[in-house]
């Protein structure tokens, strides 16, 4: 089975080497394991280098005519309103840039006899071709990365965020996961320690009194990035301007304190020279509209010096959190707080997350979401989510791309059959379950 790895295909943020990070894990991975066959089983792997000139004569690593190079690079334009949506339509399989990739795709495949392809991030323009052509491909993007996770990877036939082929899985057939040993275990239980410790650091914010002493519920709005693709096309806000004039006065109105934590890399100091400026004026527009609106007078409060290991004692303190489809979303389940997910996530497994009409309203039913998320938490860390230092073996690469096979295979016969074959293929099943 030729696996062929595409992590560096499309140059976005005008920057050449955008996708670098993902591709030197791979190629360092095939690199260090080249012929060591016994552990890939019958998968026999190559990345495919666009930029780089590194390795181009091993014989694991695929490269396209300097000709096709040299144009790929020249789609590193300006990262304006036109380079995003020629992006936006590589990502949906659409338009004059998915017919290019496709000429690409099929070059390749005749080159080099592949028959699976794995990707980073969004792109129907390879799901779209693979389908085509009865191959295969699988989809790799970050899943939660803050303490108390290690950094995890998920790989999906489906694709990621909202593509994501959990989402779709009837979670009445999932045993909920016993929540309070794997919080006791990362060292974020509610409880204190046999000392009696706290089992979270103190906040540290010029809110924390704020935070800790109130007298009315407080809702956590978590911005994330206007470029990135869990807003561009897996959300229906145009950016986090949007998100905000449609959450806040609702959430004001109904009597809750609201604390927006600016997305770290949307800061100006983070965007010096950089092309991600789009970012930094979502975010500036953002509070603006707050400043000139609510303010800390209504409750509104722009908090941006929360440090990253204080996020789990802000989460403790929030009565619900507000993301459009943030990883933090599925953390703040793990602390069983009510989440609303106004994108699509793959954490809101069928839509079973409250809106935020429900949440205000008070028509969540507590116990039932108690149960769904303690469901949620079992798929997500036993049958979906990978620690990325095991992704560096061969063998487990091998076996996310066979288990991907399996339930790409089970999901065309419909979501009974695509739930039993997550069921019965677990990553893990290191997590009590009740």
């Amino acid at each position: 089975m030729k696996t062929l790895f595409l992590f560096d295909l499309h140059t976005i943020r005008q920057n050449p080497f955008s996708f670098d990070r993902w591709t030197m894990e791979i190629f360092t991975t095939l690199q260090k394991f080249h012929g060591a066959t016994t552990l890939w089983g019958d998968i026999s792997p190559m990345v495919l280098l666009t930029k780089h000139n590194v390795g181009s004569a091993l014989p694991f690593v695929a490269t396209l005519p300097l000709t096709v190079r040299k144009e790929l690079l020249q789609l590193a334009t300006r990262w304006d309103d036109a380079a995003v949506e020629l992006w936006c339509d590589m990502m949906q399989g659409r338009g004059k840039i998915a017919e290019i990739y496709f000429d690409i795709l099929n070059w390749l495949v005749n080159k080099y006899k592949v028959d699976v392809f794995l990707y980073w991030g969004s792109n129907h323009t390879i799901k779209k071709f693979a389908s085509a052509f009865g191959l295969s491909s699988m989809a790799m993007e970050m899943g939660p990365t803050r303490s108390p996770f290690r950094e995890t990877r998920y790989c999906d036939f489906a694709g990621v965020n909202g593509d994501a082929h959990i989402s779709s899985v009837d979670l009445s057939g999932v045993s909920p996961m016993n929540i309070d040993v794997w919080r006791r275990e990362g060292g974020i239980c509610y409880e204190t320690g046999a000392r009696g410790e706290s089992c979270h650091v103190p906040l540290t914010t010029r809110y924390a009194e704020k935070i800790y002493h109130n007298t009315r519920p407080c809702a956590l709005l978590p911005l994330q990035l206007d470029d990135d693709s869990n807003c561009l096309i897996h959300s229906d806000y145009s950016g986090m301007l949007e998100v905000v004039q449609y959450t806040v006065p609702k959430l004001v109105n109904a009597g809750w304190n609201v604390f927006i934590k600016p997305h770290p890399w949307a800061a100006p100091e983070k965007n010096q020279g950089q092309a991600r400026w789009r970012n930094v004026t979502g975010h500036q527009n953002s509070r603006a509209f707050i400043e000139e609106n609510y303010g800390e007078d209504a409750g509104v409060y722009w908090i941006d010096d929360v440090p990253v290991g204080e996020y789990i004692s802000l989460l403790h303190k929030m009565d619900a959190v507000i993301s459009v489809n943030s990883s933090v979303g599925f953390e703040a389940m793990l602390l069983e707080k009510p989440v609303v997910a106004l994108g699509r996530a793959p954490y809101n497994i069928q839509n079973s997350l409250p809106t935020l009409d429900q949440l205000l309203s008070g028509e969540m039913d507590r116990e039932a979401y108690s149960v769904i998320c303690r469901k949620t938490a079992n798929l997500l860390l036993n049958y979906y989510l990978y620690n990325q230092s095991l992704l560096s073996s061969p063998s487990m690469l091998s076996s996310a791309i066979k288990r991907n096979a399996i339930l790409e295979r089970a999901a065309i016969r419909g979501s009974v059959s695509l739930t039993e074959a997550v069921l019965a293929n677990p990553i893990n099943l290191r997590h009590s379950s009740i």
